[in-house]
Formats: C-alpha cells, structure tokens, sequence
C-alpha cells in the first residue's frame, strides 16, 4: 500500500524539520504550504467536533493566537 500526504514520510523526530504538505481551509478560500511559512511558529492541530477535551483546548489555543499573532 503506498502512502501520500502530510504523513506519508512517517514521524519526525525532534530537531528534524517536518515533510513539507499543503493545507486547505475549511471553507477552501485559502492554502497553506509548511514550506512558505519558515520562519514562522506553526501549530497543526488534529481534532474533532465531537471531542470534548479538543472543545477545552480549543480556547486555549485562540488565547494563544490573540496574544502571539502579531509576532
């Protein structure tokens, strides 16, 4: 079975850079592409509606959006 995606490099260990992979919004209006975004602090963050404690860390993640956005 062969594998594609942002994934399909298997796990990256800590100091190594990431598999580069583009991202579309939800609504599809824009990309993202790991690559044109060096320098900058990304987060990828997998959850689902249904996820209680993803609903909880949710929140903390806009906190700490609002207060690093501009850096």
């Amino acid at each position: 079975m062969s594998r594609s995606g942002p994934l399909a490099a298997g796990p990256v260990g800590a100091g190594e850079h990431a598999p580069d992979f583009t991202l579309t919004t939800f609504d599809g209006g824009e990309t993202y592409t790991l690559s044109e975004l060096t320098g900058q602090v990304v987060v990828v963050n997998f959850w689902a509606s249904w996820c209680g404690p993803c609903e909880l860390e949710a929140v903390e993640l806009e906190q700490t959006w609002q207060a690093y956005r501009e850096r």
